[in-house]
């Protein structure tokens, strides 16, 4: 399994989307689950991706927004969660991925 990279804005927003969910009944930790098997899914190039492997460039659905991934350097994936209620989703390419935190466990 490739590594995978989450920038801070992106665990922001994640955090973010568990609470909107709360709101409305839902467990963070079940969306949190849900997220994660969805990444894992698409590392593994499963059924959501035709192409095995990753590829350079995917989108997933997830209910109201979207988790995008691209394939970086030495097989290292990064993460940015866009949804309707942010107004200025993170850039892949932005600078703020040096600053990126590490979840071993996706």
């Amino acid at each position: 399994m490739s590594h995978v990279l989450w920038t801070r804005h992106a665990e922001h927003q994640l955090r973010h989307i568990c609470r909107l969910y709360a709101q409305q009944g839902y467990n963070p930790g079940f969306v949190l689950d849900q997220v994660q098997m969805l990444c894992q899914r698409l590392a593994s190039g499963g059924p959501d991706h035709p192409v095995p492997g990753i590829p350079s460039y995917a989108h997933a659905c997830f209910d109201r927004y979207r988790l995008i991934y691209r394939r970086r350097r030495n097989d290292v994936v990064v993460y940015t969660i866009h949804h309707p209620s942010f107004r200025h989703p993170v850039q892949s390419e932005s600078p703020k991925h040096r600053e990126a935190v590490r979840h071993p466990h996706l």
